[in-house]
């Protein structure tokens, strides 16, 4: 019954749309860099399809788990300085990290980016439950991320050797949720209440085609135009 009722909520919009910007945009031929793969969702339904996916994932036992199903996953240190990438994938893992260490982990993967590739960012806007997930750090915005990377950017704190452009720009709307509650948390009597609640919310959004919901994502796809 739990797996079935996560199954119901569970909506995965950006998996969706960025299959969707593949199979439009970008051939078969060119290499793929799935960075912070988890458990492969990208990188298996890419490699699936044809695609020269390459994944690389800090933890690691998925990271072996996932060689062990004949996919191409390395820990960081193992992956090779030799290859430059025509798209990066970064799926979840921006909000992971303060200012200070994500500035040096993005530049250190866009070198790995060829001038006119592509670095496609999934990530969380700011919203009630963001900081539910204990190791998230700080919701980024687009206009940030722009910021950063701009070539004719104002910025004097923060300055990245690698420059991007945004070319385009999806917003995840996912159902509404309840506000904070006991319930929520706790296995009180009421909870299966909150759970009605929540799969109400996830009729109306469905029916609605994601009308009546909430922005609380953001996908973006940046070109590479330079390094320093």
């Amino acid at each position: 019954m739990k797996n079935y009722f996560q199954k119901l909520l569970y909506i995965d919009y950006e998996l969706r749309s960025i299959y969707k910007w593949f199979t439009k945009s970008i051939p078969k031929n060119l290499h793929v860099l799935d960075v912070g793969c988890g458990e492969g969702r990208y990188l298996k339904l890419l490699s699936e399809c044809g695609y020269s996916v390459q994944g690389v994932e800090k933890n690691t036992k998925l990271a072996e788990e996932l060689k062990q199903e004949g996919y191409r996953c390395v820990v960081p240190n193992d992956l090779s300085d030799d290859i430059k990438y025509d798209v990066i994938i970064m799926s979840h893992i921006i909000e992971h990290f303060n200012p200070d260490d994500l500035l040096e982990f993005l530049d250190s993967y866009l070198d790995k980016l060829k001038v006119g590739g592509k670095l496609i960012i999934a990530t969380p806007l700011y919203h009630q439950y963001f900081y539910d997930d204990f190791d998230h750090v700080k919701p980024y915005h687009p206009n940030g991320i722009q910021m950063l990377f701009s070539p004719n950017t104002q910025q004097i704190q923060y300055q990245a050797r690698n420059k991007l452009t945004l070319g385009d720009i999806w917003f995840r709307r996912s159902p509404l949720m309840p506000g904070f509650s006991r319930h929520a948390i706790l296995n009180t009597t009421f909870r299966r209440f909150h759970q009605l609640r929540q799969i109400l919310y996830t009729l109306l959004y469905r029916i609605s085609f994601g009308l009546i919901g909430q922005k609380d994502g953001w996908v973006g796809v940046f070109t590479k135009i330079h390094s320093s």
